[in-house]
């Protein structure tokens, strides 16, 4: 009889042992592999204390999740994993999850690990981001408040600045910025946003078309810039009709096509720029026009 009193109180003494061993195995110091290092104490009495991304609190275990609770932490859940033969916690959340280790050591190899996969795939992601700027970018770009640019395969940057040619060399040093030579000849940057086939950089907001050179077969009939109408004839005329009918007469302006982007207005002043492009619906036409002295470019538009 006493024998088997000892042997159950020795039972009770081990399954004491290992329940308690089995309830307090996360307790201890973790580290985590955040970039802030933050290291998690979990104490025997319940209560845990992180001075980084959390303050203090109580936790409770059931061996597979680790539940964080505290006034200003509110609720955090851990899940007890094992990897390798080592137990880790895990913090779920997104891009901000993280893992903590029993060691500085392992948590320094992981964070590590996981920076220079973060940055791989950051360069892999701008290069792509970068490519596809380069060959979006490529092409005719015009501006219905202003003159059309150019960007050529072979790295032309060409722009009209009141209707004048100008050229220099452009390299695309990003997903959303260019380097060329400005007009005074020095580097310049520009920032560019492509969305929507749209381009929008600070010199305006661009559409991309194909250009067409100037004929009197595409330029007869009537074009708008949305309030006003102007009208080609084939006979090398064109007329901008009145915004008061009956009280302003319309206005007849002779031309001469003269090459694919310029025009003989002598009403006007002679000699003219004239950009005709084209998209699937319609015609664009940005003509540089002189009144009291000023050139501006006016912008219209003509259903295909």
């Amino acid at each position: 009889m006493k024998r088997f009193i000892f042997i159950t109180m020795v039972l009770l003494l081990v399954l004491s042992v290992v329940g308690c061993g089995a309830k307090n195995k996360e307790v201890g110091v973790w580290y985590s592999d955040r970039n802030d290092q933050s290291v998690l104490t979990l104490a025997e009495d319940g209560t845990y204390s992180d001075g980084t991304w959390l303050t203090s609190g109580n936790y409770t275990s059931d061996g597979s999740t680790l539940t964080l609770t505290s006034t200003l932490d509110g609720t955090k859940t851990l899940t007890v994993q094992n990897v390798d033969g080592k137990t880790i916690l895990y913090f779920e959340n997104g891009e901000y999850s993280h893992t903590y280790y029993d060691n500085a050591e392992a948590a320094q190899t992981a964070r590590e690990a996981r920076q220079s996969a973060e940055q791989a795939a950051a360069e892999e992601k701008a290069a792509k981001e970068q490519n596809a700027l380069k060959t979006a970018l490529v092409g005719y770009w015009y501006n219905t408040a202003g003159y059309p640019i150019e960007f050529t395969e072979d790295g032309a940057y060409i722009s009209y600045p009141l209707g004048e040619k100008k050229q220099s060399s452009y390299e695309v040093l990003s997903g959303d910025s260019i380097s060329f030579t400005g007009q005074d000849g020095t580097p310049q940057t520009m920032k560019i946003t492509l969305k929507d086939g749209q381009l929008s950089s600070s010199d305006g907001i661009y559409n991309k078309a194909t250009p067409v050179d100037l004929s009197l077969d595409v330029l007869a009939g009537e074009w708008t810039d949305g309030t006003l109408t102007t009208i080609f004839t084939a006979e090398g005329t064109y007329i901008e009709k009145s915004a008061f009918a009956g009280f302003v007469d319309d206005i007849s302006v002779p031309f001469t096509i003269t090459g694919s982007n310029t025009l003989d207005v002598p009403g006007q002043g002679g000699s003219q720029w004239a950009f005709l492009s084209e998209t699937e619906k319609e015609y664009q036409l940005i003509l540089s026009k002189t009144k009291n002295g000023m050139i501006y470019a006016a912008f219209m538009a003509k259903e295909k």
